[in-house]
């Protein structure tokens, strides 16, 4: 089994906590250490009969191979992480696939992402480095996801759309085929994308129109 620390114990933190024992269940794959939080009351605390072990920084002097995860909303968030742990060799950013996410032919996924319970990726899906697919969304067939973003829950996603780095797709949403959403666009929730969105901003309504 690979030790692995969860970044974070908040409410994401115990939804990975609960999809890292289902992926147990099924094969030994993870010795969950615990949490490096940031969070000063959080120091000493547990979580889910998990400890805290410290902030972020001890991952700079853990003493042996360590696998982490980054459940946090926030494509900003996990993107300072991923550069504040850049020098530390030890560390390594664990790929997740819960149990009851579906895959089907072609997919790839870059270290660091997250498939959610009930998501659902199709065919030749791609999902690029520190992704989440959060629960219960939908890509359908060639959807290209770049690195960093973040897919909220009961997102849909139809075919052949570009979502590129640092997208925030909010709870609900639906984005038609065919559409490219620029870097850093954040689309609200329960939002219809009609058209493509370049420009940076937030994108909320049905269709989707920028806030100004």
């Amino acid at each position: 089994m690979k030790d692995l620390i969860i970044i974070g114990a908040g409410k994401f933190a115990r939804e990975t906590v609960w999809m890292l024992e289902r992926i147990n269940e099924r094969e030994p794959e993870w010795n969950i250490l615990g949490y490096a939080d940031d969070t000063p009351e959080k120091q000493g605390t547990q979580v889910y009969g998990l400890p805290v072990l410290g902030t972020v920084d001890v991952l700079l002097t853990w003493p042996r191979e360590v696998w982490v995860t980054m459940p946090m909303g926030t494509s900003p968030g996990r993107r300072s992480l991923v550069q504040r742990l850049a020098g530390a060799s030890h560390v390594h950013y664990a790929t997740l696939k819960a149990c009851s996410a579906l895959t089907g032919k072609n997919m790839k996924i870059g270290e660091g992402s997250l498939l959610c319970e009930h998501t659902l990726c199709t065919v030749d899906v791609t999902i690029g480095r520190h992704s989440i697919v959060n629960v219960g969304s939908t890509l359908s067939h060639d959807v290209v996801v770049g690195d960093f973003v973040t897919i909220s829950p009961g997102v849909t996603i139809c075919g052949n759309c570009v979502l590129e780095d640092g997208c925030f797709i909010g709870a609900g949403a639906t984005i038609i085929e065919q559409l490219h959403i620029g870097p850093g666009v954040v689309v609200g929730a329960g939002a219809t994308v009609v058209r493509s969105l370049t420009q940076p901003g937030t994108y909320v309504g049905t269709p989707a129109r920028k806030l100004e």
